[in-house]
């Protein structure tokens, strides 16, 4: 019965009184199919007790008889899909990253066999300064990109500004991440550090591969700093620094329930810090990709519980399910 919540006593006196079993199943489901979805189970001789008394002990869920709902009567009530054969069991995974990122986290979380709670809490916006120096990109012998954010911003400004993708330099990678994502388009990196990325490992790369007096543009956030930059130009490089996107942070009106979150940015941080405070983390599983993001992390007194053996999603959100199953196999 859709939108049956206000008539539920009423639905249920009926259905007794027309001889239906008063242990037959019965479940009360509210927005199903997002991540706020909540049952309530019970059998159609208690669940309107069930619902009334039920409260604000799950307000995060927003269910109750007032909220809309589906109520379900039957053996069906019975059957319904489970989360808890998966790795995570059910937890509901909070997902930070640019909406870009989004898609992959919420799949990886959904087929570990966890609830995926998107919420992007920052935007990337092409800067309007970059297309002057994207426009000039053939004249470079390096580009240097760290972070697959990056490549995505690039060749979005690439197809605005309609420039062939053939005018690209060799291209300097930070990592499996970034790398990952230039295979999208076709392409892989000249030059990327072995192992865990760092601007150190990065550096020393480019030590060996990078001539003096080669002519190198460097597209990063407006987050990233110049770090890379100025340790190229000590190299002998000659560098443009330049800023390719902003991140900007997007707001809600409410923090939705969840029991671990992933980190994908040094500014998703500091836009959850703003919107809700790092105390909302407290008895969490943090997990984070990448060091910059954990040392924006630890740096306003979070522990970070699990860090993927590399700076990508795909790694990160298997680390926090590898870690899922080992606490099982510690606790059974």
């Amino acid at each position: 019965m859709m939108m049956a919540m206000g008539m539920v006593d009423k639905v249920t006196e009926e259905l007794l009184a027309e001889g239906m079993a008063g242990e037959t199943p019965a479940v009360a489901v509210f927005g199903a199919g997002t991540d706020d979805e909540s049952v309530v189970e019970g059998a159609l001789s208690d669940i309107a007790h069930k619902l009334e008394t039920r409260g604000d002990d799950a307000a995060e869920y927003r269910a109750g008889v007032n909220a809309p709902g589906i109520l379900i009567v039957g053996e069906v009530a019975r059957h319904r899909f489970s989360r808890q054969w998966g790795a995570l069991e059910g937890r509901r995974v909070l997902l930070t990253g640019s909406e870009a990122l989004q898609d992959a986290s919420a799949e990886l979380v959904s087929d570990y066999g966890g609830m995926p709670i998107q919420r992007p809490l920052i935007r990337l916006v092409v800067d309007p300064g970059a297309a002057d120096a994207v426009s000039e990109v053939g004249t470079y012998d390096w580009l240097a990109l760290t972070s697959p954010s990056a490549v995505r911003c690039l060749f979005e400004l690439l197809q605005s500004s309609e420039l062939d993708i053939r005018l690209l330099p060799k291209l300097m990678v930070a990592g499996a991440g970034t790398a990952k994502a230039l295979a999208q388009h076709g392409l892989k990196p000249d030059l990327m550090p072995p192992g865990k990325y760092s601007a150190a490992s990065m550096i020393e790369v480019a030590r060996e591969a990078v001539p003096q007096a080669a002519r190198v543009l460097r597209l990063r956030s407006d987050k990233a700093g110049t770090m890379l930059s100025d340790a190229l130009t000590e190299l002998g490089a000659q560098v443009r620094d330049c800023v390719l996107y902003q991140n900007e942070r997007i707001d809600y009106d409410r923090l939705p329930a969840f029991e671990a979150v992933f980190f994908a940015s040094s500014s998703a941080v500091e836009s959850f810090e703003s919107q809700w405070g790092v105390d909302a983390l407290a008895g969490k599983t943090v997990v984070s990709i990448g060091k910059p993001t954990v040392e924006a992390l630890e740096a306003r007194g979070v522990a970070v519980d699990i860090i993927g053996p590399e700076a990508t999603v795909e790694s990160s959100l298997t680390a926090l399910a590898e870690a899922c199953v080992n606490e099982w196999i510690c606790n059974a």
